[in-house]
């Protein structure tokens, strides 16, 4: 839509609603309504068209990893006011991405209130204030998300972290267990479990974890080098 046209088309509408008091003519004055809200309707709809192809553009750069033009275009598109969860989670990872991460939380919460279930929506908001050390805030929504990634083993490491930074020691004990359980081959699973350990003077337990994490690393490292082979 050339948006010049717009303009001057709005104009035109302002004006003929202006001067039709003043038509003597009952039917001229019937015509001038008859255009005008022509012309009302065909430009809600230009408009409504614009608003697809600026959130079409949108999600195009943002699966380009251009997340400044993704953001910008899908403001354009959908608005402030804005109630859709696709679109203001997906503008809120378009936020964290630029660094962002108030503006980010807000588009995410604003996100959950509308889809309070959405598994996705739960996740990006719990990892936004994961980075951020938000950890009492991140752990509500991990432990939110959990409920449909039980088997995620990075989902349970993060949760644990979550309660080790917030004083429940047995919960973060059980989180990186079955993180391990999970994915026995990270080992920064093990070595959390064995930090956790060390702190609470859990000697034994602790050696045994930083073995299995020195042993995943190991593991790792050799079938990384094996890859380049």
């Amino acid at each position: 839509m050339d948006r010049r046209l717009l303009k001057t088309s709005r104009f035109t509408i302002r004006r003929g609603l202006a001067i039709a008091p003043v038509v003597t003519s009952s039917i001229a004055r019937r015509i001038v309504e008859q255009l005008t809200q022509a012309y009302q309707k065909f430009f809600i709809a230009a408009e409504d068209v614009d608003g697809e192809y600026y959130k079409h553009q949108g999600y195009a750069y943002f699966r380009k990893a251009d997340y400044a033009k993704a953001r910008d275009f899908l403001i354009a598109g959908a608005g402030e006011s804005c109630r859709d969860p696709e679109i203001l989670s997906t503008l809120g990872r378009c936020c964290q991405n630029l660094g962002d991460r108030p503006a980010a939380v807000a588009y995410l919460k604003k996100a959950e209130k509308i889809a309070e279930n959405d598994p996705d929506i739960l996740r990006a908001l719990a990892e936004c204030l994961y980075a951020d050390q938000e950890y009492a805030a991140a752990r509500v929504y991990f432990e939110k998300a959990r409920r449909f990634a039980a088997s995620d083993a990075e989902l349970w490491f993060r949760l644990g972290v979550c309660c080790a930074n917030t004083g429940s020691a047995d919960q973060a004990e059980h989180c990186y267990k079955m993180a391990i359980a999970q994915d026995p081959a990270r080992f920064e699973y093990h070595q959390s479990l064995g930090n956790l350990y060390q702190a609470a003077r859990r000697k034994k337990e602790a050696l045994a974890s930083f073995r299995s994490a020195l042993h995943a690393q190991w593991r790792q490292e050799r079938t990384g080098q094996g890859d380049r082979l």
